[in-house]
């Protein structure tokens, strides 16, 4: 059971990456999809997405900005892209399939 003591340690990575994930929700639904969360914290998917009969699945990521650009490292990537799972970034309140959109 979680605490209100407990839940202020969380890491404040996991809170950005739920927000991530609420706000690439959010798009989604925007973008006509049916959208489903993964109820676990771990695992290579975050969305199952539906729309016109196709389902997509979606990692979410967080990019962040340093003094060099966009800051990012993930290792597991080219393992999921070649399992078919998408990535969908997030960056402040914009979010998109591409990167380079940022």
């Amino acid at each position: 059971m979680f605490t209100c003591l407990s839940l202020c340690k969380m890491k404040d990575t996991n809170r950005t990456g739920d927000i991530s994930e609420l706000k690439a929700v959010v798009w989604l639904l925007e973008q006509g999809y049916e959208v489903f969360r993964n109820v676990g914290c771990t695992g290579p998917i975050d969305i199952v997405a539906i729309k016109d009969g196709i389902t997509t699945l979606i990692d979410v990521k967080t990019l962040k900005f340093g003094r060099s650009g966009f800051c990012f490292r993930h290792k597991k990537m080219d393992k999921q892209r070649a399992q078919g799972i998408k990535t969908l970034w997030v960056y402040k309140d914009t979010v998109g399939w591409n990167r380079d959109y940022f």
